[in-house]
């Protein structure tokens, strides 16, 4: 993971913030394998599950600063402090359903899971 190095206060906060989320559902679904190769599969997280837990950690974050931010670079997905739950469930839902995020997914599409086994002819 590379932090960019322009990431200074809530940027920081969130960056550290959103990729501990990431570490944190990789750490469980590895800690869950057996040494015959079956894990966990209720933590074998969508890529969709992955960003919608670690983009509410950033909503946490931002809405704890008291000052609205941004989810993207256009600021089209605005968090605001005072966003209910379900306003920010809705704005990181559009977020992450837009084709430009690069993630592209939702629940319908909710993209690959963190461990996809490979066939033994693959």
């Amino acid at each position: 993971m590379l932090i960019p190095s322009s990431h200074i206060d809530i940027s920081l906060n969130e960056d550290i913030g959103h990729e501990g989320s990431h570490v944190e559902t990789d750490q469980a679904l590895i800690e869950s394998f057996k040494p015959n190769g079956t894990f966990n599969g209720s933590l074998n997280l969508t890529e969709y599950d992955t960003e919608y837990i670690a983009y509410h950690v950033n909503a946490a974050i931002i809405q704890a600063s008291g000052e609205p931010r941004s989810l993207d670079p256009n600021n089209r997905y605005v968090i605001n402090p005072g966003d209910s739950s379900d306003k920010v469930n809705q704005t990181i839902n559009q977020y992450l359903a837009d084709p430009a995020s690069d993630y592209g997914v939702s629940p319908e599409s909710p993209g690959p899971r963190i461990f996809e086994p490979k066939r033994p002819d693959q």
